[in-house]
């Protein structure tokens, strides 16, 4: 074979051969499957990653609701010149009561415990503890008495002078001592506490009692009362 014609017939070998590698469909197909390969494990990288949804997020607890702001309770004297106001115990328990002068305040709890605010003339306190104080079986206990020029004070513990449960009925022991002739009509233990403030235009004053059964678990709550009332 001339040399023109193997030169000829190598291109056209190579030619063919290479229509033939290019051009099987194997090839291709695992072209594409590694593409495929590749796009797949590189398509979480380039998907854009936006902020994460309301409820993939972790909720927040519920901050708690404050407390209500307690309110004090107002009263004023018969000629609406005096306004004076204190503030009373939180609680569904205590009872404003109705049908009282516009110039009182009485609060109530089922166990006899009381809260008194009201208009009064100057030596109020005094009067109560001389009307009050120690006496033959009354049961008074004095625990401060004190005058100043801007307030009046009194505390004092009625002991009890005789057992609960005797007023049911039947004869009472200790004859005048208990039947209210020292002015002991209650039969029971309490403390009490009076106060009054003196103002230009007259006094005004709080009262309060706690059952003695109550004193100690409800001593600050009724001491804050007390200290509570002021001109306003």
């Amino acid at each position: 074979m001339p040399p023109a014609r193997k030169t000829r017939s190598a291109s056209f070998a190579v030619l063919a051969l290479g229509c033939v590698l290019f051009g099987r469909p194997i090839n291709f197909v695992g072209q594409s499957a590694r593409r495929a390969i590749l796009s797949s494990a590189l398509l979480p990288a380039l998907l854009p990653v936006g902020p994460a949804t309301a409820a993939d997020k972790p909720k927040a607890a519920a901050a708690p609701a404050p407390p209500p702001t307690p309110k004090r309770i107002q009263r004023a004297s018969i000629d609406g010149k005096v306004k004076f106001s204190f503030l009373p115990p939180q609680g569904k328990e205590w009872e404003l009561q109705k049908d009282q002068a516009t110039d009182t305040a009485f609060l109530k709890r089922k166990d006899g415990s009381f809260i008194t605010i009201k208009q009064v003339e100057k030596g109020a306190v005094r009067q109560k503890y001389f009307a009050r104080r120690t006496g033959p079986g009354n049961g008074f206990k004095l625990e401060s008495f004190s005058e100043g020029p801007t307030e009046d004070y009194l505390e004092w513990r009625q002991l009890a002078t005789i057992q609960k449960g005797t007023d049911g009925g039947g004869a009472m022991p200790g004859g005048f001592m208990f039947n209210g002739a020292w002015g002991v009509n209650d039969w029971t233990s309490y403390v009490q506490w009076m106060r009054a403030l003196h103002g230009e235009r007259g006094d005004v004053f709080i009262t309060a009692a706690v059952n003695a059964d109550a004193f100690k678990k409800d001593e600050k709550v009724f001491r804050d009362t007390v200290a509570s009332l002021k001109f306003d």
